[in-house]
């Protein structure tokens, strides 16, 4: 950010991956959300399950899609077990516990920068520490009583407060990059 001129006004986001998820939460953070719920992020798979996602779910439903608990047992060397997020276990492999680190981390910054965000784990999947578990059926009175959201007030939002204009050449952005450092 230091190596364009206005470069300071950039705003970085951190911990968005591995997964969209990260990228949803890690957003809605760095956007000063107040309220951040995961909806669907399992992480894994709770004991006793066969399969990873709802039977409603199309895309698993095809054929040439695994969606076999047994998946993650050949990705974490048969069967690790964490704490469930409304109690129980899930089976889960490593590459999903990156997951829930880097949004566990996420809430420790919050924690450390004395921000007042409050994260919701709405998933039966993994339990998340920072995250309230909570079930989305007893957000359903909460969230019918909100107003519908103005998109124009939001996209003005957007538009003054979170984007600036940048004056770049071909140069700038080469030094930007620092290409010297990665080739």
């Amino acid at each position: 950010n230091k190596a364009i001129k206005g470069g300071n006004k950039i705003r970085t986001v951190h911990l968005m991956t591995p997964l969209v998820g990260n990228l949803g939460a890690a957003a809605g953070f760095y956007l000063d959300m107040n309220r951040i719920y995961l909806f669907g992020i399992d992480n894994g798979v709770k004991e006793g399950n066969k399969k990873l996602h709802s039977q409603f779910n199309h895309l698993y439903a095809q054929d040439f899609v695994n969606d076999s608990a047994k998946s993650l047992d050949q990705a974490n060397n048969k069967g690790v077990v964490f704490k469930g997020n409304f109690g129980g276990v899930c089976s889960s492999s490593y590459f999903y516990l990156l997951i829930v680190k880097n949004l566990e981390i996420l809430v420790r910054i919050s924690r450390e920068q004395k921000q007042s965000t409050q994260f919701y784990n709405c998933s039966d999947g993994l339990y998340i520490e920072g995250f309230e578990p909570l079930h989305s059926e007893d957000l359903v009175s909460e969230f019918e009583s909100l107003k519908d959201i103005n998109k124009e007030e939001l996209r003005e939002f957007f538009k003054k407060k979170l984007t600036t204009r940048l004056q770049l050449k071909p140069h700038d952005i080469e030094n930007a990059l620092q290409f010297e450092k990665f080739t």
